[in-house]
């Protein structure tokens, strides 16, 4: 196909991700942003001195130790490289939940507006190669029809605008995803174990979140043809796998010294984070905790199709952000398809899509081979990270389905799939 007939997309990426850019200075600050910012001191050290970023029992309380331990390393190597294109120093403070925004602010874990905005850039404009890997899945899924529906609502998508903007780790696990998609639906077939392994090496390393989709690795492209040797089904599986874990291990200098230890130490840090985060919601509130699965499909429901975008998980500093919130929220485009009605549109348009995918699965109607397997593919990545979010995530935190917006636009996309694929 020519590079005419992707010209619209083309126009549509480069005007919505301009529209990002545009309003990543309005969303209102996160104090986790502080951390990110704080701990892209790694950046640096990573090519001068990685050594020194290995863990080290005797230092097993200090912070920035922890910081490696308990969270992927991806955001705050970009955030590095953002603010050293623009000649500045990592924050030099991490934000305390405990402090008042003043004392924070006094500490030096406030950045300055330079500071954020460089770190923001960074993660915003990985949304142009986002909206890219979306539309040639979706152009695989059904067409350029649906690759271009799923571009148009990504790109104002009230979620995606949100994380996709901040100095946070979503924005580049929204990106691992997606990438981790096209990698599956449309990178050439012999290609495509290398692109998942790399892809899927990514995601995770933006957020352990994305773990659940490895197993995607199984569905190489011999094996959903049905053709190809035992050991070439073996090394379509295990290469993917091979490559995310040598990527995992290049990326994350802490396990380096002592990866077994560095490992436990790890795992004991996030059991403990996350039962302490789980306490304080069950005694600050008690309602709100989701633990049974009926509340848990409620809330995943709730944050990916209703609620408005959260800004913040508890109330702290409500009164600090309360008039950039307001602002933001007062343009048109940041609520656009919130809301019962709004929300329960786009539900349905999802289940439709998928519902139609399914039955031309069944039935074997709806496209030729390719684009089953394509739907296949799409289905297996949704329920994978669908059913990891409803068993593992006890908290309301809307920034938790950020991992299931592209499979959910191109599911709305492909409702509207025209009677042959283009």
């Amino acid at each position: 196909m020519s590079l005419r007939a992707h010209l619209p997309a083309l126009a549509l990426i480069a005007l919505l991700s301009g529209f990002a850019l545009w309003g990543a200075p309005r969303v209102p600050f996160h104090p986790d942003e502080s951390t990110q910012l704080f701990t892209s001191a790694d950046f640096e050290t990573l090519f001068t001195r990685p050594q020194a970023l290995g863990w080290q029992p005797e230092r097993s309380g200090e912070l920035r130790q922890r910081y490696r331990l308990l969270d992927a390393p991806v955001t705050r190597y970009l955030l590095g490289a953002g603010r050293a294109l623009h000649g500045l120093p990592p924050l030099p403070a991490d934000w305390d939940w405990s402090k008042t925004w003043a004392q924070n602010a006094a500490a030096g874990a406030l950045p300055s507006a330079a500071l954020l905005t460089a770190g923001r850039a960074a993660i915003a404009a990985l949304f142009p190669l986002t909206l890219a890997l979306l539309y040639l899945s979706g152009c695989a899924l059904g067409g350029r029809r649906v690759g271009l529906l799923a571009v148009l609502l990504l790109g104002l998508h009230p979620l995606a605008l949100v994380h996709a903007r901040r100095a946070m780790a979503e924005g580049a696990l929204l990106f691992g995803v997606t990438f981790s998609l096209w990698a599956l639906l449309a990178a050439p077939r012999r290609q495509r174990p290398l692109w998942l392994g790399l892809a899927l090496g990514l995601a995770i390393n933006a957020k352990q979140t994305a773990l659940a989709l490895l197993p995607l690795a199984a569905f190489s492209p011999r094996r959903a043809a049905g053709r190809g040797s035992t050991r070439g089904l073996l090394r379509d599986i295990l290469l993917p796998l091979a490559l995310a874990l040598a990527l995992t291990a290049l990326l994350n200098p802490v396990f380096w010294s002592h990866p077994l230890a560095a490992l436990r130490a790890a795992a004991a840090l996030r059991a403990d984070l996350n039962a302490r985060q789980a306490a304080d919601t069950a005694r600050l509130a008690p309602g709100a905790l989701l633990d049974t699965p009926g509340k848990r499909f409620i809330a995943l429901a709730g944050n990916l199709f209703i609620l408005p975008p959260q800004f913040a998980e508890v109330g702290n500093y409500a009164a600090e952000t309360a008039s950039v919130g307001a602002a933001y929220r007062s343009h048109p485009l940041h609520g656009l398809g919130r809301g019962l009605w709004g929300g329960g549109f786009f539900l349905a348009l999802a289940l439709v899509g998928a519902g139609r995918g399914l039955w031309g699965l069944l039935h074997r109607q709806g496209g030729g081979a390719a684009e089953q397997e394509a739907v296949r593919l799409l289905l297996a990545a949704t329920l994978l990270q669908g059913g990891a979010l409803l068993l593992l995530i006890v908290l309301p935190w809307q920034r938790y389905v950020v991992p299931l917006l592209p499979m959910t636009v191109l599911w709305q996309a492909y409702a509207f799939r025209g009677p042959q694929a283009a």
